[in-house]
């Protein structure tokens, strides 16, 4: 059978959502955090306090994986989710892989605007309940997370975190929204492959 032929454009953005996502699993942060956990142990001091302790990722794995990470969730990489919508419109892309990044994407956004149930309404501020996309942001852009802070985000961020509970809660649920957004990446990645084979 003949293979198609595919702008040069279209793709180095594929072959670059491929390399940033293998980027990405060569980082192995699902298992870092699996051998972690999300849990949290409350330990009694001999003073008669106590003392919670969270289980969170090392700083250091952490953010070697958000460097890469933050390209798929940012408006200026080709491949970025904000973007998938321009390559679905690409006529030499087959249906069936338009229809696939087409689904992912429209989860992936259903999937932030969706509101963590670990955390109520009112926890972080009054009369607010933070979508997962909140979250997302706010870390991301006002936690320090080796990028430059929006000021907004950072005043956020800092009422998020004025005691050490919330902010801990705040991190183990950023954890999990990362790891989630990790999972729709290879599943981008898996289809960009399969496509990629049908051109010369």
């Amino acid at each position: 059978m003949n293979k198609r032929h595919l702008g040069e454009k279209t793709r180095h953005i594929l072959e670059d959502l491929i390399e940033q996502a293998e980027k990405l699993g060569r980082f192995k942060f699902n298992e870092h955090v699996k051998d972690l956990g999300l849990g949290f142990h409350i330990n009694k001091q001999e003073s008669d306090s106590w003392i919670i302790d969270f289980d969170l990722p090392n700083e250091k794995e952490r953010d070697a994986t958000l460097f890469t990470f933050r390209l798929f969730n940012q408006h200026n990489e080709g491949y970025s989710f904000h973007r998938l919508d321009e390559l679905i419109k690409n006529q030499d892309l087959s249906d069936e892989f338009k229809n696939k990044i087409s689904t992912i994407r429209h989860t992936y956004f259903k999937y932030l605007e969706g509101f963590p149930v670990s955390i109520e309404a009112n926890f972080f501020e009054p009369n607010k309940q933070p979508t997962r996309g909140d979250i997302l942001k706010t870390v991301m852009n006002g936690g320090g997370l080796g990028h430059t802070n929006s000021a907004p985000k950072r005043e956020i961020y800092k009422k998020w975190t004025r005691d050490e509970i919330r902010e801990n809660v705040l991190l183990q649920e950023f954890t999990k929204i990362v790891l989630t957004i990790l999972g729709f990446i290879k599943d981008l990645a898996d289809a960009t492959r399969y496509e990629l084979n049908n051109f010369s």
